[in-house]
């Protein structure tokens, strides 16, 4: 990969500076490079398996002054055998004992940056997409009503945001096999992260296959021996939509060289184009218990209105809500009687939050608000937010 500047190569010298020969040695030796017997010049070399007269030449000891330079060459030839970026390799190597799972957003509206509420979305996204599959180990099931388990929650913790990778928009999560205890957990799991991801990467796979052959309602049929695809992973893939509809997106995971996966490609990669996304959320409103509205008092913005006059002069009608449920902004439609509506308009003006009680039906897009008992704005309400009955 050509640098752009003298100051790219510096600060990606300065990021190999950290690296762990041991660990830089065990990446090869789990990618299908083969240590020869004997070092030479206080480097260990690597034959590559497939590859005749292909050689990697890795330092033993990492206190020399040129060692940064030494890594260098090494992340160039394993980017350019792997196809990957010279920053995606030295991330990997950098967090040997975790998986890394990636979103990246292409989209030729995407120059060097992203609307912000975008980004959110697609951050948010990325983390519900770990926390539904971690879900699904823990209940198989094709819809949680809360996204609350405690080891769940602890494994999404423990992952990390990686360095900024180049790409339109990339989202890289380092995945610690270590995040959660597994034992005594779930029998025969040795690694809660590398059972979830592994599920993660299953599920998005099997989605895009049915799609692609366009057996999409297989999606909602529990196979034997398969983990069900859950609602809540179709709804977080879904904000994963690029902004355009010649954008992309691709998820892909690099399995921790100290545990490699047998059991999938070295690197397993599932794209999603515009015209999947409909078709996911479809799968996801049927996948969703029907009929079922949660009743509760909630959080939020008024973010439109769109009302009529009545006779009385006075504006009624509908109002579209950003309302806070279990930590995720939902967009919901309310219909208002003229005093709420009243409440609305000023809230609106002057940006202060509201609480409304009704009870709140999932859509597709956005949601509907109905049997409104009360709306006020945060500062005149008596109540707590988020309280189901």
């Amino acid at each position: 990969m050509p640098f752009n500047d003298q100051l790219d190569r510096n600060i990606l010298l300065g990021i190999l500076k950290s690296l762990k020969p041991r660990e830089v040695r065990a990446y090869a030796s789990a990618n299908g490079w083969i240590r020869k017997p004997q070092d030479f010049g206080g480097l260990a070399v690597f034959d590559h398996s497939e590859r005749e007269l292909t050689q990697l030449l890795v330092p033993m000891e990492s206190g020399s002054n040129d060692f940064p330079v030494r890594m260098l060459d090494v992340v160039q030839r394993l980017s350019e055998l792997e196809e990957r970026s010279i920053l995606e390799i030295a991330n990997d190597l950098l967090n040997p004992d975790a998986d890394t799972v990636r979103f990246r957003i292409s989209d030729p509206s995407i120059s060097s940056d992203l609307r912000l509420l975008k980004g959110i979305e697609i951050l948010d996204g990325a983390r519900k997409s770990l926390l539904a599959a971690a879900h699904s180990i823990l209940a198989p099931v094709q819809y949680h009503p809360r996204l609350s388990r405690r080891e769940a929650m602890e494994f999404v913790d423990q992952c990390r945001l990686k360095q900024t990778e180049h790409g339109s928009f990339v989202v890289a999560i380092a995945c610690p096999l270590d995040a959660v205890d597994a034992d005594g957990l779930l029998e025969g799991i040795d690694s809660f992260t590398r059972q979830t991801t592994k599920v993660l990467m299953e599920s998005l796979d099997r989605i895009e296959s049915c799609i692609e052959a366009d057996q999409e309602a297989s999606l909602t049929i529990v196979e034997n021996g398969k983990v069900p695809i859950s609602a809540n992973l179709c709804d977080a893939i879904a904000k994963l939509q690029p902004p355009s509809e010649r954008g992309f997106v691709e998820i892909s995971t690099t399995w921790a060289s100290t545990k490699p996966n047998e059991d999938m490609p070295k690197r397993k990669v599932v794209r999603f184009a515009e015209d999947h996304f409909n078709v996911i959320r479809d799968v996801g409103t049927r996948l969703r218990p029907k009929h079922e509205a949660e009743v509760a008092s909630f959080a939020g913005q008024v973010e439109t209105l769109d009302g009529d006059l009545n006779e009385a002069g006075r504006r009624y009608g509908e109002v579209v809500l950003d309302l806070l449920v279990e930590n995720e902004l939902v967009r919901a439609r309310v219909q208002l009687e003229p005093d709420d509506y009243a409440v609305a308009d000023a809230a609106h003006m002057n940006g202060k939050p509201v609480i409304v009680r009704g009870e709140l039906h999932r859509g597709r897009r956005t949601h509907r608000l109905s049997k409104v008992t009360k709306f006020e704005t945060v500062q005149d309400a008596d109540v707590q937010p988020s309280h189901r009955d």
